[in-house]
């Protein structure tokens, strides 16, 4: 519990350094805003020596108090007026103390700097400028197979291979096998599990798909590329545990075949779908923006790695852990190397060889 507190008061104070460094910025141009007699950016309160000005306490106020009640009353310009300067007050005592260089704190307000950067400079744009419905049209249409589906049904399937270079008489043995595990599956048909067993106890592994299932495919054999008169055998199939009455002759062997699924073409139509197909474009061009960005970022930074130095940094490291490691096995004896455990023992430990 101690340690949430201590994270929420470092995310907390991160917050209040960027505010109080914004608030820097607008003081100074309040010193010079004054200088010029201007007096909407007239000084309202300072604290720590930076101003809070008119302008300050109006842009604080009007975006809660004002948008929800109407009017503002004096009352509620105190208050709020109040908490900025109890936010300054604790802002310049975490500054006296060193808060602000504590090594946490400054790579909380990193972070909340590049993810302010990231927002204004690629976020902002590309949400601003939007996703055209011709951009959508064009993306629809080049991904059209996404978004449409052709018919499709998916075979059990007991394949009985003929090897690579064998004669007439070795395929003529493979159909004659084929045959009688079809009539097998015939007999069998009403008999629960049947044909799994069968494949279990028949099939080779075809080449394209795993043992036994072909998976869904279309009246082109794809995704798989299946052979021809594998697919038209398929596809002649009218319901689901129906097996085909001959066995299926391909180059590769043989197959006994049953129905297990089919599918019915499906489209997508842009209109029903154009508003995913929104969000979808507006993730990739966020993130081919973003990519783009920090790119030239880091072009323009002139980053430098000193190979050598990261190397035995490493290396220390490496090192620290290994000792760390060992000091903390019992009696200073490394532990084993799986779970922590005893050291190994000889295979003929405890033999009475």
């Amino acid at each position: 519990m101690a340690h949430a507190k201590r994270w929420c008061r470092v995310t907390a104070l991160g917050l209040m350094l960027l505010v109080a460094g914004c608030s820097g910025r607008d003081g100074a141009s309040d010193q010079q805003d004054k200088g010029a007699g201007s007096k909407s950016r007239q000084a309202v309160a300072v604290v720590g020596g930076k101003e809070i000005s008119r302008e300050e306490i109006k842009q604080s106020l009007g975006e809660g108090y004002l948008r929800r009640r109407g009017i503002v009353s004096p009352r509620a310009a105190g208050a709020r007026l109040d908490e900025m300067l109890t936010s300054r007050a604790l802002y310049h005592e975490g500054l006296r103390i060193g808060i602000g260089e504590e090594p946490e704190v400054r790579r909380r307000i990193r972070r909340i700097i590049v993810q302010r950067l990231l927002e204004e400079k690629v976020e902002k744009p590309v949400r601003d400028r939007g996703i055209k419905e011709e951009d959508l049209r064009a993306y629809y249409e080049a991904h059209i197979r996404e978004f449409s589906r052709p018919e499709q049904v998916r075979l059990a399937d007991i394949f009985i291979a003929v090897p690579p270079g064998a004669g007439p008489e070795e395929r003529e043995a493979k159909r004659r096998l084929a045959q009688k595990v079809l009539q097998e599956a015939l007999a069998r048909q009403n008999e629960r599990f049947a044909f799994s067993r069968l494949i279990r106890k028949y099939s080779a592994v075809p080449k394209g798909y795993r043992k036994g299932d072909t998976g869904f495919f279309d009246r082109e054999g794809n995704p798989r590329q299946l052979p021809k008169a594998l697919v038209e055998a398929g596809f002649q199939l009218k319901r689901n545990g129906e097996i085909a009455r001959g066995i299926v002759e391909t180059p590769g062997g043989f197959h006994v075949i049953m129905r297990v699924a089919k599918r019915d073409a499906v489209r997508k139509e842009f209109r029903d779908i154009a508003p995913t197909l929104e969000q979808r474009m507006m993730r990739e061009e966020l993130k081919k923006r973003r990519a783009e960005f920090i790119r030239a970022v880091k072009e323009k930074a002139r980053i430098h790695v000193n190979e050598q130095a990261l190397a035995e940094l490493i290396k220390e490291m490496n090192a620290s852990s290994k000792t760390d490691a060992e000091r903390a096995a019992p009696g200073g004896e490394r532990r084993g190397a799986r779970g922590g455990g005893p050291p190994r023992l000889p295979r003929n430990a405890g033999s009475s060889k």
